[in-house]
């Protein structure tokens, strides 16, 4: 997982924006979430994948 801040976060910014993910709490639920793309409010880190999200839209997955 790439952290927030730093070079860490250039890296993920320099990275194809499909391909990134961001893990994220919820304040509705206390759950995680793993978020398509790039986001701020509540994130907790960042993943990339070796191959892009190729959906419409954004996909929301819940973590148990």
């Amino acid at each position: 997982m790439f952290e927030t801040f730093g070079p860490e976060l250039d890296a993920v910014r320099a990275a194809d924006p499909a391909c990134v993910w961001t893990l994220v709490s919820s304040d509705d639920d206390d759950g995680l979430y793993l978020l398509s793309g790039f986001h701020f409010v509540n994130r907790l880190g960042y993943l990339i994948t070796e191959r892009p999200w190729q959906g419409d839209g954004q996909l929301d997955i819940r973590l148990d």
